[in-house]
């Protein structure tokens, strides 16, 4: 900041001394206009600087838009996948209460959803609890429509403590 102070002082002095100097009017006239010309110049310089370094990323706060975005997308993705979890786990809790002929609060159901290669959701691991109203319930029947609905093996727990 200073030397650019210190370059703009210059220019006006310069400028100064040059129209002290010149004789004749149409040479003093050439002189003031030349001096104003270097006075632009030397006040706009920064600005030359500026575009000669810009790199197309104009990005006044160092704010790092490549992360931020990365974050968001992940989020949204753990977002999306959570919602489709939870619809899910309720298709399939209906599907089993009809399937085995007992109250949807016989079961719950949990599901972990991951992205697979292809960009699309995919099971990754299915967890029944069977609590005590669905006790009777085939386990066999259970691990054979999870298997066939979502493509997985699934854990089964029994709950006695509902």
């Amino acid at each position: 900041m200073k030397e650019y102070l210190i370059g703009i002082l210059g220019v006006c002095l310069l400028s100064a001394v040059a129209s002290v100097l010149s004789t004749g009017n149409a040479t003093k006239k050439h002189i003031e206009i030349l001096s104003s010309l270097c006075l632009v110049a030397t006040v706009a310089s920064p600005i030359a600087t500026f575009i000669g370094d810009y790199d197309g990323d104009f990005n006044i706060f160092d704010f790092e838009t490549e992360s931020v975005m990365l974050d968001y997308e992940e989020l949204y993705e753990e977002y999306l996948l959570e919602g489709n979890a939870r619809t899910s786990e309720g298709i399939l809790e209906g599907e089993l209460s009809a399937l085995l002929g007992v109250g949807t609060d016989a079961f719950d159901v949990e599901l972990w959803l991951c992205v697979s290669e292809a960009g699309m959701a995919e099971v990754e691991k299915v967890r029944v609890r069977i609590f005590s109203n669905g006790i009777a319930s085939d386990p066999d029947i259970i691990r054979e429509h999870i298997l066939r609905r979502t493509g997985n093996e699934c854990e089964i727990i029994y709950s006695l403590n509902d």
